[in-house]
C-alpha cells in the first residue's frame, strides 16, 4: 500500500498536473499533507507552468497556500505566460491569499499586480492599500503625500 501511495504521489495527468495541483485546486489540505509525506514535489508546475501555489491562489484556498509555504515551496514562481500566484490572487479578488503571499515574501511585482483585471472592483482599493502599506513597511519608504 505504501508503495502505491508513493507512486501515486509522483503521477501526472496528460497536461502535466500533479496530485498536489489537484489537491490545491480543490482545497484539500489533508491531501497536500499526505502527498508531502510521500515525497511529492509540492512545487512542480504543470505544462502551463502552474504550480500548486498558483492553483491554490487562483481558487482562493488560503489554507493550502499556508501549507505550501510551510513546505518551503516557491510562492512566486510565474507560469509560462508570466502570471504569478500574487497576480492571480489579486485578479480574482482573493485578498486573504494575497496577504499570505506578501508575508511569504513571494515575488510581488506590484506594478504587475496592479495590471490585474480585478473582477472584484470593490476590493481594488483595499488590495492596493494593503500592497503599498506592506511594501512600504518592508522597504522603509514613506508616502510622498
Amino acid at each position: 500500500r505504501s508503495l502505491g501511495c508513493w507512486l501515486a504521489a509522483r503521477l501526472q495527468t496528460k497536461h502535466g498536473a500533479t496530485p498536489a495541483c489537484a489537491a490545491a485546486e480543490n482545497g484539500h489540505e489533508g491531501c497536500l499533507r499526505l502527498l508531502h509525506g510521500f515525497g511529492c514535489d509540492m512545487g512542480q508546475p504543470d505544462d502551463l507552468g502552474e504550480t500548486p501555489a498558483f492553483v491554490a491562489a487562483d481558487n482562493g484556498h488560503e489554507g493550502c497556500l499556508r501549507l505550501l509555504h510551510g513546505f518551503e515551496c516557491d510562492m512566486g514562481q510565474p507560469t509560462n505566460k508570466g502570471a504569478t500566484p500574487a497576480y492571480i490572487a489579486a485578479e480574482e479578488g482573493h485578498e486573504g491569499c494575497l496577504q499570505i503571499l506578501f508575508h511569504a515574501n513571494a515575488d510581488m511585482k506590484l506594478s504587475y499586480i496592479l495590471q490585474a483585471r480585478f473582477h472584484h472592483r470593490s476590493k481594488l482599493q483595499k488590495l492596493v492599500a494593503t500592497a503599498v502599506a506592506f511594501c512600504s513597511s518592508r522597504l522603509h519608504w514613506k508616502p510622498l503625500l
